[in-house]
């Protein structure tokens, strides 16, 4: 990506007070001012068969109720979405480069996003839960609609921790875990963020163990020690080329590790990271799965963390 090109960013915004919160949170990330905003709602308005009820002698008053109902629900969102707008205005975003967008839906909310997503956006932020989640829950219907779907555009999912500008890199030797940190290297680069690279091993270097997820031969984790440092090394090569300093950049491989999704979330939470940024999916790639294990678990497991996904 090209510096000096003018990237979109779309933000689908439900009009509740959690997704306010994550335009809070775009407001205080600096290196996406240069970016356009576009803030982007789909309007649910009454379905169509409710209108047939204008047309029964006995259902006027309703219908009349339903389309009072409907004006003032657009009055409220067209509200919201403005003071989104003011939001990042005031924390430092060009007013011409901040956009409101209200459609009506057509297709379903998560179908319609989907495809405004596909207008060559840098990529799709969104919350983990609109106005209609339940507590326990820690995605919405919505969020796990869009993260099955949107896999040809970067999607990052904003968490509730304030940002720190502390971005943690899940890395293995994938073209996916590169892609993550190319997107890192060329959207925060030159800012005041520092990077953690992180690979996490499975296994203790024994044959065999009473847990058999641990199960690696010594050489084999020598192997992938000897590998990751050459990851590492191109890793901190990009990330310099993209702006950040050398001192900006650590490095960390865990071992005897049982679950990695566990240990990176682990490490984030530990190191005061707001984010954490995987690939899509990882070494196996496999073609069944929209999404990879290791990624899968750390969205779930994150909970208040930002968790970025890159295809």
């Amino acid at each position: 990506m090209q510096k000096n090109k003018i990237e979109k960013l779309l933000l689908p915004l439900d009009g509740s007070k959690r997704s306010l919160e994550m335009v809070r949170h775009l407001g205080a990330m600096q290196p996406l001012q240069r970016y356009r905003i576009v803030l982007l709602h789909v309007f649910n308005s009454v379905p169509e068969c409710y209108w047939d009820l204008g047309k029964e002698p006995k259902s006027v008053k309703t219908a009349v109720h339903i389309k009072a109902w409907e004006s003032e629900q657009r009055k409220i969102i067209e509200a919201t979405m403005n003071k989104a707008r003011r939001i990042l205005i005031q924390s430092g975003f060009d007013e011409a480069m901040v956009k409101v967008l209200i459609r009506d839906r057509k297709q379903g909310i998560a179908r319609d996003i989907v495809k405004e997503a596909r207008n060559d956006y840098a990529a799709i932020m969104i919350r983990r839960r609109g106005s209609g989640a339940i507590r326990a829950m820690v995605l919405g219907s919505v969020a796990t609609k869009l993260i099955e779907s949107i896999t040809f555009a970067p999607l990052l999912i904003m968490g509730q921790q304030r940002v720190t500008g502390r971005i943690l890199i899940a890395m293995d030797s994938s073209d996916g875990a590169m892609r993550a940190l190319d997107f890192v290297a060329n959207h925060l680069g030159g800012y005041d963020y520092d990077v953690h690279l992180l690979h996490v091993i499975r296994g203790n270097g024994e044959i065999t163990t009473k847990h058999p997820n641990l199960t690696t031969p010594q050489e084999c984790r020598q192997i992938a020690l000897d590998t990751m440092q050459t990851v590492f090394n191109e890793a901190r090569k990009r990330l310099v080329e993209g702006g950040f300093s050398d001192n900006q950049i650590s490095e960390e491989i865990k071992t005897n590790i049982y679950s990695r999704a566990a240990a990176i979330v682990r490490v984030a939470k530990e190191g005061g990271f707001d984010t954490i940024v995987v690939g899509r999916r990882g070494i196996s790639r496999p073609r069944s799965f929209v999404i990879g294990r290791v990624s899968n678990k750390a969205i779930h497991m994150a909970r208040r963390l930002g968790v970025w996904i890159i295809h």
